[in-house]
């Protein structure tokens, strides 16, 4: 049909049978209203053979009266062919050619005006009541006797009726037409249902984000539990007490910059939050309870026992090698935050000692140690593995996204419409193709914004060429699509098709080393 005059029979048909809203959604209709919808979508197109079961039931008597009049009109002006199957007797007055049936067999079948003539009755109810009795009395059927509050009534065993042999629809409808319908239901489904758009096109989004906020920034604000053992009492905001209590810590003189404050001003701001403890102890209930993620130690009179041990050297005793090492617990639990306060802190470390050097006119690079690393691909840095996870992650994220279609499937199958597209004359192909055109629309969508956000926003270096890339993220979504598609068909339950999606990811996360990520 032509857009303007499907418009046209929108308008008539809303006006003629009082329909609601055109905007509304069919589930969020009455009974009446839903029976009226479905008439109202039997009759737009002016079909040449109309077929409807009790299209006046629960319509009240004015719109009844209407319809027949209506369906009479096409009926003569038109030549449409209508066939009724009605248990409103009276309403069968209107009709050319009446048949009754009882138990599968019909009993009569002609004009109303001929048969009320032929068995003399005044009104088509009395009819039908003579041709039932008619049809009771010549019948073979077994006949049975019950008591009831009747009396002891006669009851009569009529055969179940045997079904009709199905026969396959033959349509000539031209497979471009299904197919745009499909696409057609798909987009005012999308547009209605805002679900698929939350699903669809913002869970990357948030998978993204996680990643690059989540997993990928370098830690800070750290909590280290902090052991003095001195006399000194060092507060919460530990930098801030060094910088006021000891404002030459960064002279020049030999030995002058040992101390405890000295080590913690090479640390970069809000890299950790110092956390005083009395004793050793405390320091590791701190851990213990979660308080913390660390205990470094320094020993009594630290300082003191660091300047002689770079003086005396190799000559130094035991109660000056100890007094002068700092002791570093850590909560191995989170292996990666372990192995960063590590490399940070020996880090911090040999800048102390560097600087304490410096101030004796001695090299600081003697403390540089005689091993250097250099990476062929990525960085040294502890937190650039996110730069070989992202590619990974785009496309776990677009393999798993096109999964959710089997539910889509199981709902659509569970509410009727799969059924009504059957009987429309579409066929699996018609469904597959209208599918794969429509989610690949989604899917170039979906790769736009993950690149966008990788690349555009986080700076994610693509070395090679953009179509290889865009096209390996389709072909992953498209593997995925396609499983979809299969476990939608094969599937009917909802709860089914949604085990398999759990078991499917769920296997590729430990066969593709996410679970390592994961665990990471």
């Amino acid at each position: 049909m032509r857009t303007h005059d499907i418009k046209e029979r929108i308008e008539f048909l809303s006006n003629f049978l009082d329909l609601p809203q055109i905007n509304k959604v069919v589930q969020d209709l009455s009974g009446g209203q839903k029976r009226r919808v479905s008439l109202a979508a039997a009759m737009i197109h002016n079909p040449k053979l109309l077929v409807l079961d009790e299209p006046c039931v629960g319509l009240d008597p004015v719109l009844r009266q209407r319809i027949w009049k209506y369906l009479h009109e096409i009926c003569r002006d038109q030549g449409t062919s209508i066939i009724i199957s009605t248990h409103y007797i009276e309403e069968t007055k209107f009709c050319e050619k009446v048949g009754f049936m009882r138990g599968g067999r019909l009993l009569a079948e002609d004009s109303p005006k001929s048969l009320l003539s032929t068995h003399e009755a005044a009104t088509m109810e009395k009819l039908v009541f003579k041709l039932c009795q008619h049809d009771q009395k010549e019948s073979n059927y077994p006949k049975f006797k019950c008591l009831n509050q009747y009396g002891l009534q006669e009851i009569v065993v009529l055969p179940p009726k045997s079904p009709a042999p199905r026969k396959s629809l033959n349509t000539n409808v031209y497979n471009g037409s299904k197919i745009y319908a499909l696409m057609f239901k798909w987009f005012h489904r999308h547009r209605r249902d805002l679900r698929f758009h939350m699903f669809q096109l913002l869970l990357p989004v948030m998978c993204m984000f996680t990643l690059q906020n989540v997993l990928g920034p370098v830690p800070n604000r750290v909590k280290l539990s902090f052991v003095h053992n001195s006399n000194l009492s060092y507060t919460d905001v530990l930098k801030t007490y060094c910088r006021s209590n000891f404002p030459n810590s960064l002279s020049q003189e030999c030995f002058a910059n040992v101390g405890i404050c000295n080590f913690i001003d090479t640390f970069v701001k809000n890299e950790f939050i110092w956390v005083p403890a009395n004793s050793y102890e405390e320091g590791l209930d701190q851990i213990k309870q979660g308080k913390t993620a660390g205990l470094i130690e320094f020993p009594q009179n630290y300082a003191m026992h660091l300047k002689n041990r770079m003086a005396f050297r190799n000559f130094a005793d035991n109660e000056t090698i100890l007094g002068s090492t700092i002791s570093v617990r850590l909560d191995e639990a989170d292996r990666m935050l372990a192995f960063w306060m590590r490399r940070t802190i020996f880090d911090r470390y040999l800048v102390y000692m560097g600087n304490i050097l410096a101030s004796c006119s001695l090299p600081s690079d003697i403390t540089r140690p005689p091993i250097h690393f250099n990476a062929i691909y990525g960085s040294n840095e502890t937190f650039e593995y996110i730069a070989f996870i992202r590619p990974a992650y785009a496309i776990v994220v677009m393999f798993t996204v096109v999964l959710a279609i089997p539910v889509i499937m199981a709902e659509d199958k569970m509410a009727g419409l799969v059924d009504r597209d059957h009987v429309s004359g579409v066929y699996l192909w018609h469904q597959l193709t209208a599918t794969f055109a429509t989610q690949s629309l989604i899917i170039l969508v979906q790769i736009g914004i993950v690149l966008e956000i990788l690349h555009g926003f986080y700076g994610m270096v693509i070395n090679g060429s953009w179509v290889t890339v865009v096209a390996l993220m389709y072909a992953t979504a498209f593997t995925g699509m396609s499983i979809a598609f299969l476990v939608g068909a094969l599937c009917d339950g909802l709860m089914a098709n949604i085990l398999i999606i759990l078991s499917i990811i769920t296997s590729m996360i430990f066969t593709t080393g996410t679970n390592e990520f994961t665990s990471l």
